[in-house]
């Protein structure tokens, strides 16, 4: 794993993290007449439901995912209740900007008295920990280089894995979420050559991360949901080998839920987009412009991006034009370091 491609996963949460702040919660024709196609940096209108006024910035996406990173570097390590700590913290200092229902609901019960480990919304669907997996993922491709099949991991980094997960959203769908994309990241970050790269080798990750996850959450008697996120990426699997990988933006926005929050309609929506073109920062612009929960959307897909091609294929001008330049091109630098201590 290159250091390269740890630093492009970094960078890549705050890239598109911003560049679809602006537009959340707009679907892809309101997008489309006031915006045209986003290629960069805007700022929110002056009716956004929750930005107006503001600057084009980081949110919640960057803010959970840097505090992650920093806790594995204080730590050594992959320590959820280390990370549950300085979430809290982040919430009593009211650092939450743009954070959902869920993960505050979350933080209140911990206040409340619960611990970090049940105090997880139970039967909750949402995306906040897809959010902040990609340097849980870098931790575990750095001492995990062979992993591809759930039986390599240890029993403690499962427990760690599923715990992480249940302390904000507690249910099937997001443990198995959380397994999937880490087995994405995890297989991305592995190959040494963009090149390299398999659309059914990365299939098969996905697939493999979340069935792993939902047998994880039956065995530890995680909440369940009635519908099943596995079913939903083998539909994904079936629609790109069927149509050799060419489905439009209008068969992935009406296949997969507009791209909303909802793990269900989310990470396939974010999966299609990028396996239609990993290897350019096109389908960065092509995922947000689509609307949806733009910011998020945006930042796992440039993550995806960061780890499969390094951080020299974001453009200058996005990498530079963050609003939190230094602190996110440190961060990048600390963290890779990290991992190769």
């Amino acid at each position: 794993m290159r250091e390269d491609k740890i630093r492009g996963l970094i960078k890549g949460v705050a890239i598109g993290d911003q560049l679809g702040m602006a537009v959340e919660t707009y679907d892809a024709a309101k997008i489309r007449g006031r915006h045209g196609r986003i290629t960069g940096y805007i700022d929110p209108d002056a009716d956004h439901k929750w930005f107006k006024g503001l600057k084009s910035g980081i949110t919640d996406d960057w803010q959970q995912s840097a505090i992650v990173a920093r806790s594995i570097i204080g730590c050594g390590c992959f320590d959820p209740e280390h990370i549950a700590s300085r979430l809290l913290e982040a919430y009593w200092d009211g650092k939450t900007f743009g954070w959902g229902r869920t993960t505050r609901q979350a933080m209140k019960n911990m206040v409340k008295g619960s611990l970090w480990r049940e105090a997880g919304v139970k039967g909750s669907g949402g995306n906040g920990v897809l959010m902040k997996t990609g340097p849980v993922a870098a931790y575990f491709a750095r001492h995990y280089p062979a992993l591809s099949v759930f039986g390599r991991l240890e029993e403690k980094d499962r427990d760690n894995l599923i715990r992480f997960t249940v302390m904000t959203h507690n249910s099937d769908m997001a443990v198995a979420a959380t397994f999937t994309q880490l087995y994405a990241l995890v297989y991305l970050l592995n190959l040494e050559r963009a090149a390299d790269f398999s659309h059914l080798e990365f299939l098969a990750a996905i697939l493999d991360g979340c069935d792993d996850g939902y047998y994880c959450a039956g065995l530890y008697g995680v909440p369940k949901i009635k519908d099943s996120l596995f079913s939903r990426l083998e539909d994904l699997a079936s629609r790109i080998r069927l149509d050799n990988n060419r489905l439009t933006d209008e068969e992935i926005i009406n296949g997969f839920g507009g791209g909303q929050a909802y793990i269900y309609d989310c990470l396939p929506f974010i999966y299609a987009f990028f396996l239609r073109n990993p290897y350019s920062i096109k389908s960065l612009y092509d995922v947000v412009s689509a609307g949806g929960d733009t910011d998020t959307n945006g930042s796992i897909l440039a993550s995806m991006l960061g780890a499969l091609n390094g951080d020299r294929l974001f453009p200058a001008r996005l990498a530079d034009g963050l609003s939190n330049r230094d602190e996110v091109f440190t961060l990048a630098d600390e963290f890779s370091r990290e991992l190769y201590s």
